[in-house]
């Protein structure tokens, strides 16, 4: 019988009345009330243990629906799809940074009370890349910056604002570091200041040019 069907309270009265009818010792009883009781306790304390059942959030119902996948094959993907995230974070933590301060004070920023102010400010604007780090706090890829003549780089900042930098961080730093065919193998990063750096912004354009 499904457990779910099972009125404990009611068992318990039937066997201790069915034993009052056989004149059963009351030891007897008692000892059969008693481990009804905690087995009783046990399971309650067992259900509580178990918490709530693990439902889909909306946006795993959505691709379950749309993709007509099984959910052990989308749980698998999730899983998969966070490992290679976090690889690639690795990676692109692995690259020589500035942090708020350092950044605003290679750009020439005179700030005296808020070094950190103007490199947001270029974040904001979508002309500086920068990651996420910590609580409300930014890193900025050091390859952006020209430092002998405390600038961003022009090409860069272009990149950075056709590419998103401020809505896809993340996505944009990958991109810069990922070498690509039609660059050679190199990565757009290693491109710039080079003679033919321009070629980074054309490779940029054909990421948003529709495929197909």
């Amino acid at each position: 019988m499904p457990k779910e069907l099972v009125d404990e309270n009611m068992v318990e009265r039937v066997i201790g009345e069915y034993l009052r009818r056989l004149d059963a010792p009351k030891s007897l009883s008692y000892k059969l009330t008693t481990l009804l009781r905690i087995a009783k306790a046990y399971r309650a304390t067992a259900t509580e243990l178990s918490g709530k059942p693990e439902t889909l959030d909306e946006k795993e119902f959505e691709i379950v629906i749309e993709q007509k996948i099984e959910v052990d094959e989308l749980s698998k993907n999730l899983m998969e799809q966070a490992r290679m995230e976090g690889m690639v974070q690795s990676k692109i933590l692995n690259e020589r940074m500035f942090n708020s301060s350092q950044a605003s004070v290679i750009l020439g920023t005179d700030s005296k009370s808020n070094k950190r102010q103007y490199a947001n400010k270029l974040r904001k604007s979508g002309e500086l890349l920068g990651i996420p780090h910590k609580r409300n706090q930014y890193v900025y890829p050091v390859f952006q910056f020209e430092v002998q003549k405390s600038r961003l780089r022009p090409i860069v900042s272009e990149v950075n604002k056709l590419l998103d930098a401020l809505d896809d961080p993340w996505g944009l730093a990958s991109w810069w570091i990922t070498p690509s065919e039609r660059l050679d193998g190199k990565s757009p990063k290693d491109m710039l200041g080079k003679a033919n750096e321009r070629e980074v912004l054309d490779l940029a354009k054909a990421e948003l040019e529709p495929i197909g």
